[in-house]
C-alpha cells in the first residue's frame, strides 16, 4: 500500500482561521438581511426584456 504526504491538508486543518471578527461578519448578515434587493456578486442576471404576449396584454388592459 502507498503512503502519501499530505503537509498542505495538515497546514489547512491547523492553520488560522479567516481574517474577518465576529463583527464584521454579523454586519455582513445585518446587511444582507435589511437590503432591498439582493444579488449575488459573482451571479448577476441581465433585466428581462417583458415577451411579446405580456407587452401585448399590457397594453389591451391599459
Amino acid at each position: 500500500m502507498e503512503q502519501s504526504c499530505q503537509t498542505v491538508f495538515g497546514e489547512d486543518m491547523h492553520g488560522t482561521a479567516g481574517t474577518d471578527s465576529d463583527a464584521e461578519i454579523l454586519a455582513a448578515v445585518r446587511r444582507v438581511l435589511t437590503a432591498e434587493d439582493i444579488s449575488h456578486p459573482d451571479v448577476v442576471e441581465p433585466p428581462r426584456k417583458a415577451s411579446f404576449v405580456s407587452t401585448l396584454l399590457t397594453r389591451l388592459r391599459g
